[in-house]
């Protein structure tokens, strides 16, 4: 649940942007950087939600496609 400011944004505040992702020790720079390229086009990325809005459950429905085929 969201317990910051009064208006969260689902894009952060300051939008999305393709130099905000971070490689931790996770070994996942393949999709982090699949994310880093759909970033330069933001549109891109908000095709990927469901969600317009920040849920106030904190719950993102996120849509992921398989050679073509959204899943």
């Amino acid at each position: 649940m969201w317990h910051g400011g009064p208006n969260p944004s689902l894009w952060g505040s300051r939008g999305i942007q393709p130099e905000a992702i971070v490689q931790g020790s996770v070994g996942d720079c393949w999709y982090l950087s699949t994310l880093s390229a759909l970033a330069e086009e933001p549109s891109r990325i908000k095709a990927l939600f469901e969600n317009t809005e920040y849920p106030k459950n904190g719950a993102f429905a996120i849509n992921f496609w398989i050679a073509g085929k959204k899943q």
